[in-house]
């Protein structure tokens, strides 16, 4: 069982990624409608193919946080239409509200990673998207996967 979540996670023709919140587990996925979903909410236009992550995510933690969430919520909507009303923009809102009280600052870093991971999974290879990807928050000490393979000696102010 342990070898086939592995597989899942790291298998480039998976597009649908498990995600615990709370007590359920739930699955990630970003067909195109969830993409636009995204981009209705946000206003942004990560079809045009001319974004990188860390435009797509913003440069300020709180917007960070709220873009996490709202790509959460995006990732939710294909396979789990109770979050999925979109009828009326006060109506999305009160979705992806319930979906961000699934998120606190000790899961943040793990939904966001997951969030990420599928969100890339539905990207083609060639698009070059990372740029910034999962740059730690200023003031966050949590290391990324990359810093802990290129360790640096820290900068003087």
């Amino acid at each position: 069982m342990a070898d086939e979540a592995v597989k899942t996670e790291t298998d480039p023709t998976v597009v649908e990624f498990p995600i615990t919140l709370g007590k359920k587990t739930f699955t990630l996925t970003f067909p195109v409608p969830s993409v636009w979903a995204f981009e209705d909410a946000t206003g942004l236009d990560i079809t045009s193919g001319e974004l990188k992550v860390k435009d797509i995510m913003g440069d300020k933690p709180k917007l960070q946080m709220q873009r996490t969430i709202t790509l959460l919520w995006a990732g939710l909507l294909a396979k789990h239409p109770e979050v999925a009303s979109n009828a009326t923009p006060a109506d999305r809102q009160k979705t992806m509200d319930a979906v961000g009280r699934f998120v606190y600052f000790k899961n943040l870093g793990e939904i966001t990673a997951k969030v990420f991971e599928a969100f890339m999974a539905t990207i083609p290879a060639e698009t070059d998207v990372t740029d910034g990807i999962m740059e730690p928050v200023p003031g966050d000490s949590t290391p990324t996967p990359e810093d802990e393979a290129n360790p640096q000696p820290p900068q003087p102010n």
